[in-house]
């Protein structure tokens, strides 16, 4: 579990973990959905993400264990 800003304690998956079509929750509510996935090594991977509320894409990278807000399937 882990505390979201504004939002409180929430279940959570590794990024790893994660699929296309994941609906992922941040800070304050923001949700987001995994579109893609890029470049990836031993530690780290790329996730680009649609977002519904300013239709635009965005790609992070993140180490393969963080722990991630997973909301479902969209």
């Amino acid at each position: 579990m882990i505390n979201l800003q504004g939002v409180g304690q929430v279940e959570t998956v590794k990024a790893s973990e994660l699929i296309l079509g994941d609906i992922v929750m941040f800070n304050f509510g923001i949700t987001n959905i995994v579109h893609s996935f890029g470049k990836e090594t031993v530690r780290f991977m790329e996730i680009e993400f649609f977002s519904p509320e300013t239709k635009s894409l965005t790609i992070a990278k993140y180490k393969k264990d963080k722990e991630m807000c997973r909301l479902g399937r969209g």
